[in-house]
């Protein structure tokens, strides 16, 4: 056996967590096909597919983030916990947005799931596939990346100064 540099690891870890986020994607996306039984446009269906892949970026970099950052498997179940139910709350997947006060909104437009969020409802919503119907919600769905880039960056600036520490 021997010791692999902290890049390779690093890649492995972003691969198994990246297939496995892939996995539920797909999983995800033909239940829903199965369940719409064609009540769902072809339009509608590769935004919300658009939609959820990137958001599901946005959670493997979370994961990502939380697996470098915490140890013990007790507190890593009692982090995704916290993070997933805080980011639920406060984005308006648990409750209406309109239902949250504008300053819970603004506190949840610096969350990636408020974004995620904005962008489906703004789907539902459409009642033209026009460019200019389009642009915010790719507007939407460009700021999740961002968070995803943002977070992945994050966790590798983490993750070389903890390499550095360890040599």
């Amino acid at each position: 056996v021997s010791p692999i540099s902290s890049l390779n690891y690093n890649i492995q870890l972003m691969m198994g967590n990246f297939v496995f986020a892939l996995t539920v994607l797909v999983g995800i996306v033909v239940i829903g096909l199965i369940m719409s039984k064609g009540a769902v446009s072809s339009n509608d269906v590769f935004l919300y597919t658009t939609n959820l892949a990137v958001f599901t970026l946005v959670a493997f970099s979370i994961s990502y983030l939380i697996v470098l950052l915490v140890k013990s498997s007790n507190a890593f179940s009692a982090v995704t916990q916290i993070i997933s139910l805080g980011l639920s709350f406060i984005s308006g997947a648990c409750v209406p947005p309109v239902l949250l006060g504008e300053g819970v909104l603004k506190a949840a437009s610096f969350t990636p799931s408020y974004w995620y969020i904005k962008a489906n409802e703004t789907i539902g919503a459409l009642t033209s596939y026009q460019y200019s119907d389009l642009v915010p919600i790719f507007q939407y769905i460009l700021i999740e990346l961002a968070f995803a880039a943002a977070l992945i960056a994050i966790a590798l600036v983490i993750s070389k100064n903890r390499s550095y520490e360890n040599a």
